[in-house]
């Protein structure tokens, strides 16, 4: 991804994943059956999560990932992500107030 243009998305995913210190690529495992359906939704969603911080600009930050989860919420109607909000939320009030 580095080889590709200056401002170029895939530049910038890779600047991600290597500011993260992420070795794994946006690929899926050797030998992953695609025809599983949950576990192609489940690799899907790992391999497009450093895409949507490069999108939405959200950092890795606890925040940031809060941040990233709040977007599923209103792009996928994805309640496991609503349901990781309001857990956050309650550990930010009771652990990180002035957050």
């Amino acid at each position: 991804l580095f080889d590709l243009g200056e401002g170029t998305l895939g530049r910038e995913v890779a600047r991600y994943l290597r500011a993260q210190k992420h070795s794994r690529l946006l690929g899926p495992p050797a030998g992953f059956d695609f025809r599983d359906p949950a576990g192609h939704l489940a690799a899907r969603g790992r391999m497009t999560h450093p895409i949507i911080h490069v999108l939405t600009e959200y950092d890795a930050s606890p925040l940031g990932e809060l941040a990233v989860q709040s977007y599923y919420v209103g792009q996928l109607g994805n309640l496991m992500s609503g349901v990781m909000i309001s857990s956050a939320l309650l550990q930010i009030t009771r652990d990180m107030p002035a957050q």
